[in-house]
C-alpha cells in the first residue's frame, strides 16, 4: 500500500478505525503501514502496525515490546531507516499528566514488529518534570525534545554518537512542544 498523495481538502478526512475503540496514530512507515497504540476488537491493547483499508477494517498487527506490558509508551518517533524509535515511557497505566515521563531510543525491527534494547537518554530518574516530544533530527544523528528540567521550557538536543546534551532555544517563555525535524537547531 502507498501513502496517500499530500493534498487533500478540508472534508475529505477518511476514518480509518471503527467507532467502538481508540486508536493514536503515533507515526508511520515507507509501505503506509501506521504505528498506532489501539485497543481494537478481540486484540486488546498494544501497539500495533496498522494497514488501513480504506472502506473495509484496517488490519493489525501487534508490536512486541517488553517495556509496553509496564507502562505507556507516548508520541512514539520511527527513525528515517525506520531501525529506531524514540518515545516517552510512563511506568504504569493511569495518567500522570506530562511530568515524570522518561525519555528512550530503542532498535526498531519494522519486519519483526519488535522494540528492542531500550536506552533512556533523558529524565532516567523520572523526577516530575516536563521531557516530551522526541522527534528525529538530523537525519538519525540526533533528537530534539522539549524540556522542562529547569521549570522553563527549552528544546533540548541529544546526540547520539557522544551521549551529549545541548539547550538550542533561546526564549524561555516560548512554547517548544511539538517540534519537527525539518530546519531544527542543531
Amino acid at each position: 500500500m502507498r501513502p496517500a498523495a499530500i493534498a487533500g481538502k478540508p472534508g475529505e478526512e477518511v476514518a480509518l478505525t471503527g467507532k467502538s475503540y481508540s486508536s493514536w496514530v503515533h507515526s508511520a512507515v515507507n509501505d503506509g503501514r501506521l504505528l498506532v497504540a489501539s485497543a481494537p476488537p478481540g486484540l486488546g491493547r498494544g501497539y500495533y502496525l496498522m494497514t488501513p483499508n480504506m472502506g473495509g477494517e484496517p488490519k493489525f498487527k501487534r508490536i512486541e515490546c517488553e517495556m509496553a506490558k509496564k507502562g505507556v509508551l507516548d508520541r512514539v518517533s520511527v527513525s528515517p531507516s525506520e531501525k529506531r524509535i524514540c518515545f516517552e515511557f510512563q511506568t504504569g497505566f493511569r495518567s500522570k499528566g506530562m511530568g515524570g515521563r522518561t525519555l528512550y531510543i530503542a532498535d526498531f525491527d519494522v519486519q519483526k514488529r519488535a522494540i528492542t534494547n531500550p536506552k533512556a537518554f533523558a529524565n532516567e530518574a523520572a523526577k516530575p518534570f516536563w521531557f516530551a516530544y522526541p522527534r528525529w533530527i538530523d537525519g538519525e544523528a540526533a533528537v530534539i525534545y522539549h524540556s522542562g528540567k529547569t521549570g522553563k521550557n527549552q528544546l533540548d538536543v541529544y546526540r547520539l554518537e557522544d551521549g551529549s546534551t545541548k539547550r538550542v532555544s533561546t526564549n524561555e517563555a516560548a512554547d517548544y512542544r511539538y517540534p519537527h525535524g525539518e530546519a531544527a537547531p542543531c
